[in-house]
């Protein structure tokens, strides 16, 4: 599956990452997989990188797919905080990455934020590497 994902730190923390060519068959296979996965403990938090090689094949109607699915299943929704890193700067791919964002937020509790960097991505999510004095 061109999207893969780790849980990290006892369940609390979901690093995922989109790759090669992601279609909306494979959007709707990663919601399910994530929303059902008991290794993830609520509240966790999620950081969804799309890398710079990744061709985005995702339609509107897919993503809403994917989200209804999801909601269906009446699966718990795991996640607090949802950053989505877009690295791939194609116009088209970011504006898919914000109607994900503004749908999920119908669907779903968290908040999910669009980033173009995963530096500022994870200090929104308070992974920031400590400062040194």
């Amino acid at each position: 599956m061109p999207i893969e994902y780790e849980v990290q730190e006892d369940g609390r923390f979901v690093s995922a990452k989109a790759f090669g060519t992601v279609t909306d068959h494979d959007l709707l296979e990663y919601e399910v997989a994530h929303a059902s996965d008991e290794r993830i403990k609520a509240p966790a938090d999620e950081l969804l990188e799309i890398t710079t090689d990744a061709k985005v094949l995702l339609t509107r109607e897919g993503i809403e797919q994917a989200l209804r699915k999801v909601e269906e299943m009446g699966a718990r929704y795991p996640c607090r905080h949802c950053a989505i890193v877009v690295r791939c700067f194609g116009k088209e791919t970011w504006e898919l990455a914000k109607f994900y964002e503004t749908t999920a937020r119908l669907n779903a509790p968290p908040s999910v934020i669009v980033f173009g960097n995963v530096e500022v991505a994870n200090i929104w999510l308070g992974r920031a590497p400590a400062r040194r004095l």
